[in-house]
């Protein structure tokens, strides 16, 4: 499958609980959900939000009120759920598809407030909420509120169709958000402009590499490609659409952090080195574990939700209205439990290595200045090499060489200046003269040369510095604030946006449970901030660095140690 070396499903979860044990959680966390909408939805009549749900916005808008409400429509409809039929709550779901009608543009868009207006791609993530709440009212209506109430969705998802069908969009995970809401408009609605304009982003081909990863490599929109590949399988029924489900999937098991995280610092969307759980992913796990009867998957997504219950601070994914839809995934049962324990697989098109083995990982990323990632358990450390030469001031991997054992990561930066035109210049003004077609003076090359090996409890990261002499460079570990920082010569706590510079011997590292031994450090210099355009010191995390002159050669172990002060 992925190069995984080996998969291993934990023993040590015992129970092993059946999907429909999970069901009355899931119930239970969408009636949270609605008793948020029947705190805070705006019923002032005289409002202009009239019917709004806010949610984590200081404003409302059409998206959030939708969600909200499709979420109390599973509830309402749910016999096993408290809210069973109950008059008030249906009566604010009203209220929400009123208020989201009245935003409605007059071509059928919806727009989203912070940047986006006449959006198609908004409007289709609007869609989403409304077609399984449209089907659970046509499958589970029981009163004529109920039909009202899906006949005004009917009007929404309508004239939300004619908005699509002339829309454009943003994003690459925009075209699929599209493509399927009007694959299943035209399945509702037997238009066949709405499958034409559908067919034409189609054509534009997927953007997806061999290796299971789409186009923004973002864990966030990861979730939407998926969740519009699986729609746009289920109402064509081409099952190859399905396929880019099971490799992204798959793909992504090798992105599962020792914490039960999931690693982002290459994403080229927001989401870029942020914590980020697989939460949105157990639905797609599910699904694809139950259609093929995948025990891996199948493992993941019990994992997934053990791990949300485990954490206790978070609401299961809001996924009851398409459980209700689809029973069988409903009923499933999760007998497999955990993550690949173990794998070391690199990405050629992204340009990334993601390692992991005995619950530490470590990540090496090409196209950045934090080229090097290292975790244990909670604890993630970062590492740069800032090297101040002429324009240069971070080493960025420009050849990675693999071999069985190590990456070796290759940088090279040129030194130059520029020499006197050879010809009169018909300006004196600097911004006007050709500089591009100066010659130039060229001097010593800085080398650096980094290897990456792995190790048992961690990495050695060697580095070697030459070709011109005498240049200060400086290793930057960050690691998280609040880290206990322990020495021969130290112990101090690491505050958010500080720094040391550790002139010999080893550290140890510590927050909460989790230690690491970083060293031996290395210390001949302070030149720590760096010149113009440097990127600073870490704001968030405290810094250790190790400095020197070139030529040098300084190997840096990283390694795992028990979780206590010794």
């Amino acid at each position: 499958m992925l190069g995984i070396e080996s998969f291993e499903i934990s023993k040590a979860y015992e129970k092993r609980l059946l999907m429909n044990k999970f069901y009355k959680r899931f119930i239970e966390d969408s009636e949270k959900r609605a008793a948020y909408v029947l705190d805070f939805q705006v019923i002032n009549p005289d409002s202009k939000d009239f019917g709004a749900v806010a949610l984590e916005k200081k404003y409302p808008e059409p998206k959030m009120t939708i969600n909200a409400v499709c979420s109390c429509i599973s509830l309402i409809l749910n016999d096993k759920s408290k809210y069973y039929k109950n008059e008030e709550l249906l009566e604010r779901i009203e209220l929400g598809i009123d208020y989201a009608r009245r935003n409605q543009r007059e071509d059928g868009t919806f727009d989203l407030l912070s940047c986006n207006f006449y959006a198609a791609p908004d409007t289709a993530f609007c869609m989403w909420p409304l077609i399984p709440a449209y089907r659970l009212l046509t499958i589970y209506g029981y009163n004529e509120d109920c039909k009202r109430i899906k006949e005004k969705i009917y009007t929404i998802m309508k004239d939300a169709a004619a908005g699509l069908a002339i829309g454009g969009f943003h994003t690459p995970n925009h075209r699929w958000a599209i493509s399927s809401v009007l694959l299943t408009f035209y399945n509702l609605f037997g238009d066949e402009v709405l499958k034409e304009k559908a067919q034409m982003y189609l054509s534009e081909g997927i953007d997806f590499t061999e290796n299971g990863e789409y186009a923004e490599r973002s864990a966030n929109y990861n979730v939407v490609n998926n969740i519009a590949m699986i729609t746009i399988y289920e109402e064509t029924g081409e099952e190859k659409y399905l396929q880019y489900v099971v490799k992204n999937l798959e793909m992504m098991t090798t992105y599962f952090e020792p914490d039960g995280s999931i690693f982002t610092n290459n994403s080229t969307r927001q989401d870029r080195g942020k914590k980020f759980y697989p939460t949105e992913y157990f639905y797609l796990y599910l699904y694809i574990a139950q259609k093929y009867d995948n025990k891996l998957f199948q493992g993941i997504a019990h994992k997934i939700i053990a791990d949300i219950l485990k954490r206790g601070n978070e609401l299961l994914p809001d996924c009851l209205g398409r459980l209700m839809l689809r029973k069988e995934l409903a009923s499933f049962e999760l007998k497999e439990y955990g993550y690949p324990s173990q794998y070391k697989k690199f990405y050629p098109e992204s340009e990334i290595l993601r390692a992991k083995k005995d619950g530490i990982s470590y990540s090496i990323v090409k196209n950045a200045t934090k080229f090097l990632f290292f975790q244990s358990g909670n604890f993630v450390l970062d590492m740069k090499i800032g090297a101040n030469y002429c324009e240069h001031r971070y080493f960025k991997i420009q050849e990675w060489e693999r071999t069985e054992n190590s990456d070796v990561l290759k940088f090279k930066a040129r030194a130059w200046y520029y020499l006197p035109f050879e010809e009169a210049q018909n300006t004196s003004d600097w911004w006007k003269m050709d500089n591009a077609s100066r010659k130039k003076l060229y001097k010593k090359d800085l080398d650096i040369i980094v290897t990456v090996t792995q190790v048992e409890e961690g990495i050695d990261v060697n580095i070697k510095a030459g070709g011109c002499d005498r240049v200060p460079l400086r290793v930057e570990i960050s690691i998280p604030e609040g880290s206990m920082v322990d020495s021969e010569a130290l112990y101090i706590e690491g505050s958010a946006g500080e720094g040391i510079v550790v002139r010999n011997g080893y550290v140890k590292v510590r927050k909460n449970n989790d230690m690491l031994l970083i060293g031996p450090g290395f210390g001949t210099h302070q030149f720590i901030e760096g010149n113009f355009g440097s990127e600073g010191r870490s704001r968030d995390g405290f810094t250790i660095y190790f400095t020197d002159f070139t030529d040098f050669d300084h190997t840096i172990h990283i390694e795992r140690k028990a979780g206590r002060r010794e």
